[in-house]
């Protein structure tokens, strides 16, 4: 499987049930979509510095019934 134009987000949003884990590389490592919405990009060299960003996709939040 790839990540097709680029779009993590569309790959995500056409797999809500799951989807087999699969690996790329680019030009300065390593990608691992992990699962639905999980995306792990690994570097080619070494770094003592890790980050872990975390984005969700949600639906209305806004608490609105459809009752002013």
């Amino acid at each position: 499987m790839t990540i097709l134009n680029h779009d993590f987000l569309a790959l995500t949003l056409a797999n809500p049930n799951g989807m087999a884990p699969f690996q790329f590389t680019f030009s300065s490592g390593t990608g691992v979509v992990e699962e639905t919405g999980i995306l792990r990009l690994e570097p080619n060299r070494k770094s003592r510095v890790s980050v872990v960003l975390s984005a969700g996709i949600h639906g209305n939040e806004t608490g609105s019934n459809g009752v002013n």
